[in-house]
């Protein structure tokens, strides 16, 4: 059955939605409503719309786990970090990493929290803190507790793998070689390149690149790939070199006191009181 125009607009202009939300934290609800639109004549029917939406809470750390937490470490490393003994420094960029080891079952521990939740469960992070464990084959026999602060989370799981690494050092020396195999034991020191200011810094107007002509060339050709092919770079003036002459000793001469107070060289060289002849 073909449907006018006007009755397919007219159905369209009655349909109307109403929602209420409910004060529940976690549930949307649309009730059903009494609107509808109706269809021709010869087959009136009445169809209704509902919606139900379910929004999850996020995952949020209760303060009673993170105590649990923090008596756990403490009983675990009686006298804080600086009393063990297998423990490690690692860096990265700004972040620093305090690293202790102790014999369990593989738990990650990082400032009083869990190390999936602490690094927002990134598979890439949590793998870069197993990998010494991993190549050691210890990933099941040591527990890890770890202070960490400064940088983001990405240069701190980097410095906890260094932290790791450090701290198995101090298990075995014979974990030295294929630790360092794999590169584990250098310290990564690249860090961002700083911005530079695209001003001068005298009258801080900006200043553009294709302007710059240096003022003195290198010496062998007269121009820079950097600048225009026109413009031409003088060439550094060459300075006279002086020649080193060697430095000529001088002769020692001995002098003769008389009474007259003049001086006469002698040869030899007898001595009289206080006076050298």
């Amino acid at each position: 059955m073909a449907l006018s125009v006007s009755n397919l607009a007219s159905s369209l202009s009655s349909l109307s939605f109403s929602s209420q939300v409910s004060h529940g934290p976690t549930t949307l609800s649309f009730p059903k409503s009494n609107s509808a639109f109706s269809l021709p004549a010869k087959s009136a029917r009445r169809a209704s719309l509902s919606i139900t939406a379910t929004v999850a809470s996020p995952a949020e750390v209760s303060e009673d786990d993170t105590m649990e937490l923090k008596k756990y470490v403490k009983s675990r490393l009686p006298g804080g970090f600086a009393a063990q003994k297998i423990i490690g420094t690692g860096r990265r960029k700004c972040a620093i990493a305090r690293v202790v080891l102790q014999e369990g079952t593989g738990k990650v521990i990082i400032n009083y929290r869990d190390a999936k939740e602490y690094l927002q469960g990134n598979p890439l992070w949590l793998q870069y803190v197993k990998v010494p464990l991993v190549t050691l084959g210890y990933e099941n026999s040591y527990d890890v507790f770890v202070k960490a602060h400064g940088g983001g989370l990405s240069g701190q799981a980097q410095a906890i793998t260094l932290g790791v690494a450090r701290a198995l050092l101090k298990v075995s020396a014979d974990h030295r070689s294929p630790l360092k195999k794999e590169g584990l034991l250098t310290r990564d020191a690249r860090v961002v390149e700083r911005k530079k200011s695209k001003h001068c810094p005298v009258c801080k107007a900006p200043v553009k690149e294709d302007s710059l002509v240096p003022l003195y060339g290198s010496g062998k050709p007269s121009s820079d790939p950097r600048s225009k092919p026109a413009a031409t770079i003088p060439d550094r003036p060459a300075a006279p070199r002086l020649e080193t002459a060697r430095p000529r000793l001088r002769q020692r001469h001995h002098h003769e006191s008389n009474f007259f107070g003049g001086f006469a060289s002698v040869p030899g060289g007898a001595r009289f009181g206080n006076f050298l002849l």
